[in-house]
């Protein structure tokens, strides 16, 4: 009689384990669904932003390509000479007429593809506006993981920064004047940018130290910031933060990748990468950009990021798009930026 209890008990805890078991499967199959551009292995072109890719370029822009600011080594993360030998790094100029030769405020376009894909060849159509509008605009590449592990990719972005400021021909660029533009993966690295002037980890052969990587201005379009609260954002879109949890921290992830291992064995380097850590009142002005339906980087993310910069005086801006999702399109923060990049690159 006690046997027949027994099985019997076994057999319902082993029902309900298997329900469970199938409610959690339907559960993280609906989650990587979501936001399987967090976590995907397989590199793939980004489109994004209101950022409509350049197709073609009005005549009285000069488009210079593949121009050599730096260098790596290809055989790991630390630029170094070896037997492998050195691989260039390399950027994109968009020059609009200068008749009189005068001094001219510069953006720096930084692509986003979860720090392991994109190109520098991948420029929207809002640079196009913003060079017809009096900006030379700059589109840079950097190394992507897992070829490095942060901060390689910074560094890269910092090392092109100054090597703009080492050129003052002839490009006529104002060295007081430059903006920082990026998106998803490329607006983390902006913000950082922003935010950590005088902070340096010399990983890149061909650094430029003897200039600033300072800037006068950043636009961050849904950029993350704080790798270790992005699943309490994933839990205010409705996915369980448990699961978020188990994705986001899977080796696979890409911001494990950008960190070279599981965040949450990382935790130091989150700290690192984190635009937050090194605010202060001196940061450069802010314009953030985050669709509010985003399942890929969760609006909170910028929103903790503004909340700190306002917090420690820095003049931001927060401008959320209604129903906007990861890389939406939508015109009107086109005239938002160029409006930002005006008031604080053109005086």
């Amino acid at each position: 009689m006690m046997r027949t209890k027994w099985k019997r008990s076994i057999i319902t805890v082993a029902k309900l384990a298997i329900v469970m078991l199938v409610l959690a499967l339907l559960a993280s199959t609906y989650v990587i669904a979501r936001i399987s551009r967090l976590h995907a292995n397989s590199p793939k072109p980004v489109q994004g932003v209101a950022l409509r890719r350049v197709s073609s370029l009005p005549n009285k822009l000069d488009f210079i390509r593949n121009l050599q600011y730096g260098e790596y080594s290809s055989f790991g993360q630390f630029a170094m000479t070896s037997s492998y030998g050195n691989m260039p790094l390399r950027l994109n100029v968009l020059q609009p007429d200068n008749p009189t030769n005068k001094l001219m405020p510069a953006v720096v376009w930084i692509h986003g593809g979860s720090w392991k894909a994109g190109s520098k060849d991948d420029m929207p159509q809002l640079m196009v506006m913003l060079a017809e509008n009096g900006y030379i605009c700059v589109s840079i590449e950097y190394r992507l993981s897992p070829e490095t592990i942060f901060p390689g990719q910074l560094e890269d972005c910092k090392s092109a920064i100054r090597w703009l400021r080492s050129k003052p021909s002839p490009f006529r660029i104002d060295p007081n004047r430059i903006g920082v533009v990026g998106e998803s993966a490329g607006g983390h690295l902006a913000a950082l940018i922003g935010t950590s002037s005088g902070v340096t980890n010399r990983t890149s052969k061909s650094g430029w130290y003897g200039y600033s990587s300072d800037v006068q201005a950043v636009v961050d379009y849904f950029g993350p910031t704080d790798f270790l609260k992005i699943s309490e954002g994933c839990a205010r879109n409705g996915i369980p933060k448990f699961v978020a949890d188990l994705i986001v921290n899977s080796r696979s992830s890409a911001p494990s990748q950008f960190l070279g291992g599981p965040i949450q064995s990382r935790r130091g380097a989150c700290r690192a990468a984190n635009p937050i850590t090194y605010i202060t009142k001196n940061s450069a002005p802010f314009l953030i950009v985050h669709g509010d339906q985003d399942m890929t980087v969760p609006l909170y993310q910028s929103e903790l990021l503004y909340k700190a910069l306002r917090k420690s005086g820095v003049e931001a801006e927060l401008y959320v798009i209604k129903g906007g999702k990861h890389n939406f399109s939508d015109r009107t923060s086109d005239a938002k930026v160029l409006a930002f990049l005006d008031r604080h690159l053109k005086h």
